[in-house]
């Protein structure tokens, strides 16, 4: 058997896809396992993975890669929220200025989209039922 042939075999015999670690993302499952380790490890474990993870990405690709995503990202959400969402959270961040506590002016924001929506604050929302 040639070398081409034993490649052929051996490629047949590997299995096509990795096997799966774990519970599939989000299901209970999935949650339980991400509390134990939190538990386990502790937020400043996690803190510090992923500081590592960003220094190595910083490192690897560049702050040009930032500024890439994040136009991208920007460009995304100016696509799907339109120019009403940028007005509406520039108006937030002004009421925040005039000293109006955080809550008092995201409660404003959300009235002022019901109102533009013809809606009742509440009325809908799973957050509330």
């Amino acid at each position: 058997m040639d070398q081409r042939e034993q490649a052929a075999a051996q490629d047949e015999a590997s299995p096509r896809a990795k096997p799966t670690r774990g519970p599939k993302a989000g299901t209970d499952s999935a949650k339980r396992g991400g509390r134990a380790m939190a538990e386990q490890y502790g937020r400043d474990f996690f803190v510090r993975i992923g500081s590592k993870g960003g220094r190595t990405m910083r490192d690897r690709h560049g702050p040009e890669f930032y500024a890439e995503i994040g136009k991208r990202g920007g460009q995304t959400t100016r696509d799907t929220r339109g120019h009403e969402f940028y007005a509406s959270i520039g108006r937030l961040g002004g009421q925040r200025g005039r000293g109006v506590p955080k809550r008092q002016a995201s409660d404003r924001l959300y009235e002022a989209q019901h109102a533009a929506n013809n809606t009742q604050p509440g009325a809908g929302d799973s957050v509330n039922q």
